[in-house]
């Protein structure tokens, strides 16, 4: 990691570059053509690559798309790099990662082994070109933002060379400034926040001005992101800032109306951001001298000495600043200009059960749920959702308990709110599709258990199976969902819809799937039968869990706050009489429901 000692700078540089040309020499194997390219700040030199037969791929890696954003720019919003011509800059090494916290980089190193490099000095990209047979015709661009809970991560946890190949798209993937550095703000006009959002904005505003010179047409962008890079692309959908950069967006495994997206209180990021600010010697309580004296903090205490405000919940979403967005989500989804028309939206099966996979009573869900914010106002509104995630067989089963706990986590951390932003995008008639991907491959060395967990489709979606992983191995099969969910993103990339195999034997037999709408509510799946990977539709995306998230618990929220509010009595109070009352519905039933059963048996015995 690069160090504050301006001495060791020049060391620290040669040592950094020698291990990103290893990375690079070990993913990619001896080059074997040059390439050169214009931007408007300099030409770039790549390199070409062949991750499918006849297919060849351009790849540009490390290229700058903003300042670097140490010392003064530290807690400031991006600027345009300077320009490096006449010169021709070498984009044939990936850049470091964002600086981050060292626990995360196993997050890096689940998706890219052995990458362990981060600097402050972050703000790079990667292109990957594909080598067609019409030279001359535009090509419609992906852009992909990466998750990691906005505080890990980086852009190239994959090569982007097997999707672009196969679905002759441009591919860009990049990096963005995490945790602290990215997203420490209080919303404020004196220290705002949303860093790392707005090197996203500068990142699309760069694609609009040089995507041209790579053969990319800047009126055809798409932007996909995955979890918090999710989050991120669902308020792209809103911002001001960046209308007019893309025209579809595909949220993978996350959407801006998840409880931990947007943070609900301003005061609330005030507070935090004063708490840390002390610990680290800043006790100025004017904002402007604080972030001033923040500039000045040595990275390591940054990111490593205070590790407990990284790993005790989720503390680095998005802040409503009044420059980026000026209100919540909810209501910019409703009333807001939309940048999109076109929007996709998919989750795993298993989208929770790496975050509670070990919880099989109800006070480790709770604690879970509380810690990421997905709690109802009253608390004894929990007894509901232990009533709806709870085993009801005779047998105690507490891997079947531990089961149900993470389709909680994941109901109202992912699929809820996914639902949700789909059902209000329809409303404001965008084009909407659902997808679920539930495939799992044979060679899985994961536990069983975890089925097909947060995250999993990405390696099918950048095309694994056909390039290899250190950490998987892949069959026939696996090669052949990877290629039809290439295929899918690929056609959404192009022309914006998404289209599925009639025939699995026949990849050229084509059926465009149908629309979301909240009344059919149907749904892609990717999944397999009997060993063979599978697309068909599914109907009723779980409609009575994403009723309890969505509908009944709001409604019981309000509901309680209303009566309390007009009572003047105590919110417990109310919630325990609700309970009372439903007890003795309960009850009620049961006893007509005996008394009816021995009217049976009277009458049974009566006519023998």
């Amino acid at each position: 990691m690069i160090t504050d000692n301006n001495n060791n700078v020049f060391v620290h540089t040669a040592v950094l570059s020698v291990l990103l040309l290893c990375v690079v020499a070990d993913t990619y194997g001896p080059e074997t053509t040059s390439k050169v390219r214009e931007t408007i700040y300099g030409q770039v030199r790549g390199f070409v690559t062949k991750p499918l037969p006849e297919k060849q791929v351009e790849n540009y890696l490390g290229i700058p798309y903003g300042r670097p954003p140490t010392g003064d720019l530290r807690f400031e919003p991006p600027e345009p790099p300077r320009a490096w011509a006449p010169n021709t800059r070498d984009a044939r090494q990936l850049s470091p990662a964002c600086l981050q916290i060292l626990q995360t980089l196993e997050y890096i190193q689940q998706h890219r082994p052995l990458f362990n490099i981060t600097s402050e000095d972050c703000l790079y990209l990667n292109i990957y070109v594909p080598i067609t047979k019409v030279e001359n015709e535009p090509l419609s661009v992906l852009v992909f933002i990466h998750g990691g809970s906005n505080m890990a991560g980086m852009g190239a946890f994959f090569d982007g060379d097997v999707l672009a190949a196969h679905g002759d798209i441009i591919v860009i993937t990049f990096n963005y400034r995490l945790a602290a550095l990215g997203f420490f703000g209080t919303g404020r006009p004196e220290f705002p926040g949303n860093y790392g959002l707005l090197d996203q904005v500068m990142l699309l505003r760069w694609v609009n001005e040089n995507i041209g010179f790579f053969n990319g047409d800047p009126a055809k962008v798409t932007v996909m992101g995955h979890s918090a890079g999710s989050f991120n692309v669902g308020l792209h959908i809103l911002s001001p800032m960046t209308k007019g950069l893309f025209r579809a967006a595909i949220c993978l495994s996350g959407s801006p109306l998840s409880p931990v997206a947007v943070r609900r209180s301003s005061n609330d990021a005030l507070s935090f951001v004063q708490h840390i600010a002390r610990s680290l010697g800043c006790t100025d309580t004017d904002l402007t001298g604080m972030k001033e004296c923040l500039k000045a903090v040595p990275q390591v205490a940054l990111m490593k000495d205070f590790p407990e405000i990284y790993v005790s919940g989720y503390h680095f979403p998005t802040i409503v600043d009044n420059i980026y967005i000026s209100k919540e989500p909810a209501e910019l989804f409703q009333n807001a200009d939309l940048n999109v028309d076109v929007v996709v939206t998919g989750v795993t099966k298993d989208e929770g059960v790496t975050f509670v996979n070990k919880a099989e009573k109800f006070h480790d869900l709770e604690a879970t749920l509380k810690r990421f914010k997905a709690v109802p106002k009253h608390s004894k509104l929990f007894a509901i959702i232990k009533h709806e995630y709870t085993h009801w067989q005779n047998e105690p089963n507490n891997t079947a308990q531990a089961k149900l706990y993470a389709q909680a986590f994941g109901d109202a951390v992912f699929n809820a709110p996914l639902a949700r932003m789909a059902d209000l995008l329809v409303g404001r008639n965008a084009t909407v599709y659902v997808y679920r991907f539930e495939y799992r491959s044979s060679l899985d060395p994961r536990p069983l258990a975890l089925g097909v967990p947060h995250g999993a489709d990405l390696f099918f979606l950048f095309g694994c199976p056909f390039s290899g992983h250190p950490k998987y191995s892949y069959t026939e099969a696996d090669r052949s969902m990877s290629h039809y969910y290439m295929d899918m993103v690929g056609n959404i990339v192009k022309d914006g819809k998404a289209t599925y195999p009639v025939n699995m034997s026949d990849p050229s037999s084509v059926r465009s799937a149908p629309t979301y709408s909240p009344t059919q509510q149907q749904f892609i799946r990717f999944h397999e039968n009997e060993g063979e990977p599978r697309i068909d539709l599914g109907n009723n995306f779980r409609t009575r869990k994403i009723y309890l998230w969505n509908k009944l618990l709001p409604f019981l929220d309000e509901t309680f706050t209303n009566e309390s509010t007009e009572t003047g009595t105590s919110v417990e109070v109310e919630t325990d009489n609700i309970f009372v009352i439903l007890f003795g519905v309960f009850l009620a039933t049961t006893i007509i429901q005996i008394v009816a059963l021995a009217g049976c048996c009277i009458l049974l015995r009566r006519r023998r």
